[in-house]
């Protein structure tokens, strides 16, 4: 039974290390480990790429939020990264030109990165700004994110990306998830650099801006290739974008295996960004922050088995089953509510818990097996502030 033990509290302790130990040591690391951003307030020439494939229901009202943010109109170019749009979106960008508003129509359909690989050569700011076509940015947001690159060590700045779930509750899970994932992402970037920039809201220098693989994503390699060059990934936690999330967790389950089975193969596509020789603290936070996350079902079932097989040898394995027992429980009975659209917090916690490990690491297992993502297939937008509560 020795080595059944060791299993299960090596488990245990991956579990444990991966959802909330991690967090404990970013807060204690940064009580003495602090590297500031010198922060100006200036305002090089922008481009802000808006992504969009059939967007239609919100593209009017993000150029509308464009339009208006608190930055110098001669200093602000918004460009449409169109993929290939099959519905009116397109017409609705040519009725601001206007007012400025720049269609950059992409025929092949290869996806979003590729649509920004095509468009970026006709961005003329110094910082080329990225943006989800159904975000809402605060009037001062892009002011915010840009007042980093004073700083020359900063090649990237990611802003702080704000989920809203909906009145019925969809989405619930997702805010509560991104509202710890940027308290994580503030930390790491207190500590030197970011391990990731929100793919729908950050900022890079365009002279910086690496035309990557269309399977691989922007969110995984930008902070990696530019911590090899000797640059920073900031995080802005005063630059705010506001996402409406109306999936349900079928439609959040999806969401999550394409998005880890992309970020996957993308930080996997600079490995040398994963040597502690190379790159040092990042390495151990890019290994912390995400592989560990991904990996923490197969912990889940360990545990449990090793759990099992202990429970007649005395305390406390007996008690640890019973509540692992009785959290599995909740979950299942979370699922059960969930299909019925009743969410009780007790249960969809733990159900919330089991499927957001479960949709990775099949992410996981589905980019070890060599599949590929690169289209995009957006799901119901729905602007933020539209049946959502936060």
């Amino acid at each position: 039974m020795t080595l059944v033990r060791a299993v299960f509290w090596l488990a245990l302790g991956m579990i444990a290390y991966a959802t909330v130990g991690y967090l404990a040591l970013l807060q204690v690391v940064v009580l003495v480990k602090r590297r500031p951003v010198v922060q100006v307030d200036i305002t090089p020439g922008v481009s802000l790429i808006i992504a969009a494939h059939n967007e239609e229901g919100v593209i009017a009202g993000k150029l509308e939020n464009s339009l208006a943010l608190e930055y110098p109109s001669d200093r602000l170019q918004i460009i449409v990264a169109s993929d290939r749009s099959t519905d009116g979106t397109d017409e609705i960008v040519r009725g601001f030109a206007d007012r400025g508003v720049i269609l950059s129509r992409v025929s092949d359909g290869q996806g979003k990165v590729n649509a920004l690989n095509a468009t970026v050569p006709l961005a003329t700011g110094e910082v080329v700004v990225v943006s989800d076509a159904d975000s809402t940015y605060a009037p001062d947001a892009i002011r915010k994110l840009v007042r980093n690159f004073a700083d020359p060590e900063v090649g990237a700045v990611t802003g702080e990306e704000r989920r809203v779930a909906a009145a019925s509750g969809e989405g619930l899970g997702e805010s509560l998830y991104v509202r710890l994932d940027n308290r994580i992402k503030r930390l790491e970037g207190q500590l030197g650099s970011a391990v990731m920039v929100n793919g729908g809201f950050f900022a890079v220098r365009r002279s910086l801006y690496p035309a990557i693989d269309p399977h691989l994503t922007h969110d995984a390699v930008v902070p990696s290739l530019l911590t090899l060059a000797g640059y920073r990934t900031a995080y802005e936690p005063e630059a705010i974008s506001i996402e409406a999330y109306p999936l349900d967790a079928a439609g959040d389950f999806r969401r999550r295996v394409r998005t880890v089975l992309q970020a996957f193969s993308s930080y996997l596509s600079v490995p040398q960004a994963l040597n502690p020789l190379r790159t040092g603290w990042y390495a151990v936070k890019l290994v912390s922050h995400r592989f560990s996350r991904w990996f923490v079902f197969p912990c889940l079932v360990v545990a449990l088995v090793a759990n099992g097989a202990l429970a007649s040898t005395g305390p406390p394995y007996g008690g640890l089953l019973a509540a692992q027992l009785i959290c599995y429980g909740l979950a299942l009975a979370g699922w059960l509510l969930d299909r019925s659209a009743r969410r009780v917090r007790a249960c969809y916690i733990p159900y919330y818990f089991v499927y957001v490990h479960l949709a990775a690491f099949i992410g996981v297992v589905q980019a070890m097996l060599g599949k590929r993502v690169a289209t995009w297939t957006p799901t119901e937008r729905r602007v933020a502030g539209e049946g959502a509560a936060r």
